[in-house]
């Protein structure tokens, strides 16, 4: 890997928040956080908030993973950017590194919205609520979401070489069937018995999301198959752009 690879990863991570669309999904999903916040369901807990956040924030990081690597094929900057100086390689962790880069940002955003919403809806405390072992956990979340997504988005471009095609794979994954997976997790669950494959669909990476998206905690499990999903999408990517002639 190329040892310039840093300041590569600077310009990515500033490019990423360039599209319109990624910053209006930031302040639609503040928005609509708030909104939850003033009708104040008297059910709501902390969590519950976080949880509409968390839910509506993940298509800003949609729509960043399928930009990060789709506007070169889109803008036609892939012939420069791939037979350049970097490595082919060294160019697709950089962009990976800037969406798990994204997903701190959404973390941290998630920080001062917890914060708010602790003292506006004065359940619990500051300090008991804010510096406790979920703010890590949920940092682990927030970038290891990121990293599988954007290394999933790197993969259907690098075989599609289409923004389009990559706007609808990882909607259709990461956002419809996201969006619809917890009426048919949930409806397995509470079944008398329980199929035998369904144990397969818990290391899935929708399941692990809905899981993480319900209790901001994380199983040591469910990070390892998180990597290898990544790790996987990143390295099938790099075989698949290794063998294409990027100079057409």
């Amino acid at each position: 890997m190329n040892k310039n690879i840093f300041p590569l990863v600077k310009i990515e991570f500033i490019n990423t928040f360039r599209p319109v669309l990624i910053k209006t999904a930031f302040v639609v999903s503040v928005i609509y956080v708030l909104f939850w916040l003033k009708a104040g369901p008297a059910s709501f807990e902390v969590k519950d908030y976080l949880s509409q956040y968390f839910s509506v924030i993940r298509f800003a990081i949609i729509l960043a993973s399928v930009f990060i690597l789709g506007r070169e094929f889109k803008n036609g900057t892939y012939k420069y950017t791939f037979t350049g100086c970097f490595s082919r390689m060294s160019i697709l962790f950089s962009k990976i590194i800037a969406i798990a880069g994204l997903g701190f940002i959404c973390w941290l955003l998630q920080v001062l919205i917890k914060i708010i919403i602790v003292l506006w809806t004065g359940k619990g405390t500051l300090y008991n609520d804010i510096f406790n072992y979920e703010l890590f956990s949920t940092l682990i979340i927030y970038v290891a979401v990121a990293a599988l997504i954007g290394s999933f988005s790197i993969l259907v471009t690098s075989i599609s070489f289409s923004l389009k095609a990559t706007m609808i794979y990882t909607l259709l994954l990461f956002g419809i069937i996201q969006f619809y997976a917890p009426i048919f997790i949930i409806g397995i669950e509470k079944a008398e018995n329980i199929p035998f494959w369904f144990e397969l669909i818990k290391i899935s990476p929708t399941y692990i999301i809905f899981d993480w998206n319900d209790t901001f905690k994380f199983q040591i499990i469910q990070l390892i198959f998180m990597l290898i999903y990544i790790i996987l999408f990143l390295g099938f990517s790099i075989l698949i752009l290794k063998k294409k002639d990027l100079n057409k």
